[in-house]
């Protein structure tokens, strides 16, 4: 209950004047599944779905990636078009985020993709990734940038035909977020999915639909000036659909968006390390999302999966509840294993868990690591 009153919270805030005229909540919970069912909250013109429980870690505990995104109004077009909002600057093309390359790769874990610098954080060549969701109440301009090399802008969503839609984040969000970002010498990516999507990824990633989705998923990278797309489909995945998906993802951006990085967030309970095994040729980088443990068990997976260690990013998860990641002890420790392990860097859901915001003492290695 404490979700839904949060979520009351942040419409009330974000909506000024917008009142809720009817609240109707019913829970069931499924014994034999753990899964939540059938809780709806009707605003004046915007509908909530309940919030998603899947994605369970390796020590059973759900991800909960925030606050449930919002629906689109009624009447708006089936799929987004990748341009600037009319009198909104156009940021610059992508940045120097390497693409991935097809070649082999050695037992060294090395591979023949060039990953990008980092910008100025990003000088080391390690990564850094801080999740920044859209319904957190930091505007990019307030986002302190010295943990970061990157930033993971979270998230557009993907429709059973194939089109995108915006959820906590509005086109109005994307220009500004990836100029702040640049103005920092910070690398963005725009993350497509969440968990509890399973039926829209089934449906967008059908063989009539699939080639439209892909489209619209790089241009709409691509025209706002991000520098890598991030696939977060983070429910059982369908292995033949997610191969296609990323296999025409790496196809388009080649083809259209030369520069632009390729990622997808991965846990062996969703995404089998064979499966990552077989497609890491056609990525730059694959995060991890180990959050429940201290990180060493899924790169282990993943690693003798056949995946590079280079394109490993390792996990921190600052959500107190059921997180690994508590205390700077325990960040640091995923810090040293990157670097132990010869990963390419950590990443960090979400600015939204943040225990003091900025001041949240297990910042410190990260700017320690970012700094390089």
């Amino acid at each position: 209950m404490k979700q839904w009153r949060d979520e009351l919270d942040r419409l009330d805030a974000a909506g000024g004047t917008r009142r809720v005229i009817a609240a109707a909540v019913g829970l069931v919970v499924l014994a034999t599944s753990g899964w939540v069912v059938g809780a709806a909250l009707v605003t004046d013109h915007t509908a909530i779905a309940a919030p998603p429980t899947v994605g369970v870690g390796s020590a059973g505990s759900p991800r909960m990636a925030g606050p449930v995104p919002e629906l689109a109004p009624a009447g708006q077009p089936r799929g987004l078009q990748p341009l600037a909002d009319p009198g909104q600057q156009q940021a610059g093309p992508p940045g120097t985020a390497g693409r991935s390359g097809d070649g082999a790769t050695g037992d060294s874990g090395s591979s023949t993709s060039t990953p990008g610098s980092g910008g100025t954080n990003g000088g080391s060549g390690r990564i850094s990734l801080g999740y920044y969701p859209g319904w957190v109440s930091y505007s990019p301009s307030q986002i302190d940038y010295s943990p970061w090399t990157h930033i993971g802008h979270f998230g557009i969503y993907p429709q059973t035909d194939g089109g995108l839609r915006f959820g906590n984040l509005s086109r109005g969000d994307l220009t500004p977020a990836v100029q702040a970002a640049h103005a920092a010498g910070t690398q963005i990516y725009l993350v497509i999915g969440s968990e509890g999507m399973r039926e829209e990824f089934m449906g967008a990633t059908r063989d009539r639909n699939r080639a439209g989705f892909v489209r619209e998923i790089v241009s709409l990278a691509a025209s706002h000036g991000y520098d890598g797309i991030e696939i977060d489909w983070s429910d059982p995945v369908d292995a033949d659909r997610f191969t296609a998906l990323i296999r025409d993802l790496r196809t388009e951006i080649n083809s259209s968006a030369p520069g632009l990085a390729l990622t997808f967030s991965a846990v062996s309970g969703l995404l089998a390390p064979s499966l990552a095994g077989r497609l890491h040729q056609h990525v730059d980088y694959i995060h991890l999302m180990s959050y429940w443990s201290d990180g060493s068990d899924q790169f282990g997976l993943y690693r003798d999966a056949g995946v590079p260690a280079a394109k490993l990013v390792i996990g921190i998860g600052f959500y107190q509840d059921g997180y690994y990641d508590t205390t700077p002890s325990r960040v640091q420790s995923k810090v040293d294993l990157s670097v132990a392990r010869g990963a390419a860097g950590v990443t960090a859901w979400s600015f939204q868990h943040l225990d003091g915001g900025w001041n949240d003492p297990r910042l410190a290695p990260l700017r320690t690591f970012a700094g390089g």
